[in-house]
This record gives C-alpha cells, sequence and structure tokens, in this order.
C-alpha cells in the first residue's frame, strides 16, 4: 500500500506499508461462564514515513474545511437533528462512561511491525537535513477482562530503536517533489543515512490496571526495562534542531486551531469542550508493588551515568503517563468494538 498526501499544493506526507496482515476472530466460551472473546492481530513485514513538521497542522487544515463545507450545508432540520444526535453521542463516551460498559467481551489485540522507518523534515520534504527514526522491531499486546474490577494489560516492546539527524545528497524542489512517483522517492529517501544521536538496543514496557467502574482508583503494576546500554551522541547540534522542529510543529498546529475556532459558533465551541482532561486528573494511581522502572546506562558513561531526572524524563510520572496516553486508548477502541460486536450479535439473532 503506497500514501501520496498533498494539502494546498503542499506534499506533506509520503508513505509506503508492506505486507500487512488483520486477523480477526470471536471464541465463546465452552460453559457459557466467561464473556466471548474478540481476538484482534495486526503485523506488517515493513512501514515506512516521510513526513514534515507540519503534517499535524495540515491534517488538522484538511479537518477543518471539511468541517466548514458540511457546516454550509447544515440548513435543514434534519442535518440539525443529526449533528444534536452527534453532540448526545459525543457525551455518553466519557471515559466515566466507558468503563461500566467493558464487560461484554474479553479482548486480546496485538500488533507487530518487523520493520518501521519515520523521516520528518522541517518544512518540506526536499529539505536535506532530516529527523530519522528506525526500528527494526515493535510489537504490542493488550489484554482486557471484566469482572468486579477491569483488568487491562499492555506490553509494549521495541528492538534496535535508532534516532538520527540525516542528511541527504541529493537535492531536491518543490516541483520534482509533487512530480515525482511514491516508488523513486522512497528510494531517495532511502539513501539519507548516518549522524546517530541515541540508539536503544532494546526496551521493555508492561502496565497491568485494575479499575472499579465509576472509580478514580487505579491499581497497577509497572515494569520498564532496557536490556542493554544506550548509546548517545554528545552534541548539541541535533538537539537544537529537535527543538525548532517541535516549535514548528506546535506552532503551526496552535495557528490551525484558532482558525478552526473563529469558524465555530459558540455553540460548537461548548459542545466541543472536553471534560476529558478533568476526569484525568482526577485519577488516583495505586502501585500493588514498588514499580520497577530500571535506569538505562549510557554507554560512554557506565555507572556515572546520571538520573533520568536530568534529562528531564521524570519516573514517577511514566505510569499515569502510560496509563493515559496507551490504556485509555486502548479502552476507548475496545468501548467502540464492543458497540458494533453488539450490533452483528443482534442482527444474528
Amino acid at each position: 500500500m503506497a500514501i501520496k498526501t498533498a494539502f494546498d499544493y503542499h506534499m506533506f506526507l509520503i508513505g509506503t506499508i508492506d505486507e500487512m496482515k488483520f486477523h480477526l476472530r470471536s471464541e465463546s466460551d465452552l460453559y457459557g461462564i466467561l464473556p466471548d472473546l474478540l481476538v484482534v492481530a495486526l503485523s506488517c513485514k515493513e512501514m515506512d514515513f516521510c513526513a514534515t513538521a507540519l503534517t499535524a497542522a495540515n491534517i488538522l487544515d484538511i479537518y477543518n474545511t471539511i468541517t466548514r463545507m458540511r457546516q454550509d450545508n447544515r440548513i435543514s432540520y434534519i442535518e440539525t437533528l443529526r449533528e444534536s444526535n452527534s453532540t448526545e453521542a459525543r457525551v455518553t463516551s466519557l471515559y466515566d462512561d466507558i468503563l461500566p460498559s467493558l464487560n461484554l467481551l474479553r479482548t486480546d489485540l496485538s500488533f507487530d511491525i518487523t520493520t518501521f522507518k519515520a523521516q520528518i523534515s522541517p518544512i518540506s520534504l526536499f529539505d536535506v537535513e532530516v529527523l530519522v527514526l528506525n526500528i527494526d522491531n515493535v510489537s504490542a499486546r493488550s489484554e482486557t477482562q471484566s469482572a468486579e474490577k477491569l483488568k487491562t494489560e499492555l506490553h509494549l516492546q521495541v528492538s534496535n530503536a535508532k534516532v538520527s539527524l540525516s542528511t541527504s545528497k541529493e537535492e531536491l524542489d518543490e516541483e520534482r517533489v509533487a512530480k515525482i512517483s511514491i516508488e523513486d522517492y522512497m528510494l531517495y529517501a532511502s539513501k539519507i543515512s548516518g549522524g546517530t544521536i541515541v540508539k536503544v538496543p532494546r526496551l521493555l514496557v508492561s502496565m497491568t490496571t485494575w479499575q472499579k467502574p465509576k472509580s478514580d482508583l487505579i491499581e497497577y503494576l509497572f515494569t520498564c526495562r532496557f536490556f542493554d546500554r544506550v548509546a548517545v551522541k554528545w552534541n548539541l547540534g541535533p538537539i537544537n534542531f529537535i527543538k525548532e522542529m517541535w516549535s514548528t510543529h506546535i506552532k503551526s498546529l496552535a495557528v490551525r486551531q484558532t482558525q478552526s475556532n473563529k469558524t465555530m459558533s459558540e455553540k460548537d465551541k461548548q459542545a466541543d469542550l472536553d471534560p476529558e482532561e478533568e476526569i484525568k486528573a482526577k485519577l488516583q494511581y495505586v502501585p500493588l508493588d514498588e514499580p520497577y522502572i530500571e535506569m538505562p546506562q549510557i554507554k560512554d558513561l557506565g555507572d556515572a551515568t546520571p538520573p533520568m531526572e536530568w534529562f528531564g524524563v521524570h519516573r514517577k510520572r511514566l505510569p499515569a503517563a502510560t496509563h493515559q496516553l496507551a490504556i485509555v486508548l486502548i479502552q476507548k477502541l475496545v468501548h467502540a468494538a464492543e458497540k458494533e460486536y453488539a450490533k452483528v450479535q443482534g442482527r444474528s439473532q
């Protein structure tokens, strides 16, 4: 599968996905005691993307354009009623309302990507300097099971992850990028190499949570392990490059969000207010055992490696961040799957 995306004559994303396989099945409990088991597995041999720091802003631009088109067509009572219904649906999908409903299925979700590569350019796809992320293998598995408490397990493993600031020996211009085929551009991108910033041989993150419906208390077990020393290149140049690119991403996204807010009516803004942050702020995390967060050693420093906090990473915040960024997302996906599963079961009966 190949992707080439542009907006307003600006190419911002090119990528390829090779040998993607999707497996889906459901299993009923032989004794009829446990809920049905839904198994979803996604595997991919190679995933390769080239994007710019403006990609998120461009995607938001596309979304805003579609939204404005829809707003221009909302002139009938039926469209108004549909909009009202969509607002109600959004309210019922809050995190507090999702947990009590996760009892229809047991789920086993997994994905495995053999090779993942992403190249991020500061402004355009013909920039000479690009940030390159290479991962030899990334896999994740999550299981959910509901009883008195909802149990969610997450295991994420990354092998041979490398971040580089690389320079292209060949120069392109916007006209050529617009006309170039995906295959030719990916060939051009494959020649960009060198300038390693950090290399992580292996990383394992594992978390299991238990939570009662309508409860803010989350019991958990958490493990983060590095199986070898991390190689780091001590150079301020790449760090400044990443900071500037991140700043470009944040500023461009803020501009698009401001433009989006100007096009929304006051009623739309009220409907768009997401109380998720307030809900997450109330969550209390209680470890059932002391979280095992291994401090990585830098190859050149060994035992003299400073703590993670010296690099701006707070170990105590990792369990909460993992839950809110990964596990909550998984639970929302399971909630959506359960609603569709219920519809299919209803039609089959």
